[in-house]
């Protein structure tokens, strides 16, 4: 296998990591969206109280609150 052919093996390997980290990436940020989503529909049916659904995501209810867009 000559120098090149490694080298084009190595870069392609590299892609695939990069893309399937971003991919994760962005699972990760696609179930954090969707967990406030719900928490936030879940306050504003008045089902969940602000201080609770803050509490749920881990903040304070002014942070909840400027997030969620309450």
């Amino acid at each position: 296998m000559t120098y090149y052919m490694e080298l084009r093996r190595s870069e392609e390997r590299g892609m695939e990591k990069g893309m399937e980290k971003g991919m994760e990436k962005g699972r990760m940020e696609g179930r954090k969206e969707g967990r406030m989503e719900a928490l936030k529909s879940l306050v504003v049916s008045k089902l969940l109280s602000l201080k609770d659904a803050a509490a749920a995501a881990g903040m304070s209810e002014e942070k909840f609150k400027e997030i969620a867009d309450l």
